[in-house]
């Protein structure tokens, strides 16, 4: 007869859970899925700054260019953006009004590398215009440079 007493269960448990794979990303607010030639108005989601997640100590100094990572966020990404396919430029661009914003890609699929950008000493909203996009999962988090709780939008554009 087999016996399991808690114990046993509660190793059994924690090995189950941890060896079932992930089926859907958390993030706090809506994903973004694109692929070339996607509609604009398709490559549009909100959401609000906000946190004391140190985004430069917890996630990246640099980004693979050498841009500094900044500003505080929530642990968990804020969007979660799937590229179908590779493409080839993409502009990711934070409109909160001019507020102190910044924005930090992970990806794709968590590896180490990060795309950074903040809004800079002109007062502009943060953005990332980069080459070379992959296809697959990313990690989307948009801080804010003292905590501040904002209201965005977050566009993406080829």
């Amino acid at each position: 007869m087999f016996h399991i007493n808690r114990y046993h269960f509660l190793i059994l448990l924690i090995a189950g859970l941890t060896s079932v794979p992930v089926l859907a990303q958390n993030a706090n607010f809506d994903p973004l899925n694109l692929a070339r030639g996607f509609d604009r108005a398709d490559a549009t989601v909100t959401g609000n700054t906000g946190g004391h997640y140190d985004l430069a100590n917890n996630l990246s100094p640099r980004d693979y260019r050498g841009n500094v990572c900044m500003g505080f966020g929530s642990q968990i990404p804020d969007h979660i953006m799937e590229l179908t396919e590779d493409i080839t430029e993409l502009n990711l661009i934070i409109h909160s009004g001019g507020k102190d914003t910044t924005l930090v890609i992970q990806g794709p699929d968590s590896a180490k590398q990060f795309r950074c950008g903040y809004n800079g000493a002109s007062g502009e909203d943060a953005a990332i215009h980069d080459t070379d996009w992959k296809a697959g999962v990313y990690k989307i988090w948009v801080g804010s440079m003292n905590s501040e709780n904002w209201h965005y939008r977050l566009s993406a554009r080829e």
